[in-house]
């Protein structure tokens, strides 16, 4: 079973291959794909890749199903004896994303190339 644990607007998220996630957060549109770089842990059977903080050269390719606001949620405080009461709500925002791909990416090896500059020229100042 391959899995893997990425962050995703400060939330971790476990992903597997063609399974769906609710995220907590607008990330996109519908039917538009989504990258995720900051992998945490990548399990695939017995081997395991743990991140310090991310797994270097790690991607998630996905796909948004759905993006909108969630079922509104009501919130309400109340102090006794006091007649203090409030009552508030919200929709907090969320994508359905399904994972498509767990793959990895060609590091390549930077090479130092020769960097010309252009020489400057001091002109002397001008006296008058």
């Amino acid at each position: 079973m391959k899995y893997a644990i990425i962050e995703a607007n400060g939330r971790q998220y476990k992903a597997e291959e063609g399974k769906t996630i609710i995220i907590n957060a607008r990330l996109g549109k519908k039917d538009e794909s989504v990258m995720f770089d900051k992998v945490l842990l990548l399990v695939d059977g017995e081997n395991t890749q743990v991140g310090t903080p991310y797994v270097n050269g790690l991607f998630i390719k996905g796909k948004i199903l759905e993006s909108g606001r969630g079922k509104k949620l009501v919130i309400q405080k109340f102090k006794a004896k006091v007649r203090y009461r409030r009552k508030m709500g919200f929709r907090p925002e969320k994508t359905v994303v399904v994972i498509e791909k767990i793959g990895q990416t060609q590091i390549k090896k930077l090479t130092k190339e020769k960097v010309t500059r252009k020489k400057t020229v001091k002109h002397p100042k001008k006296t008058s």
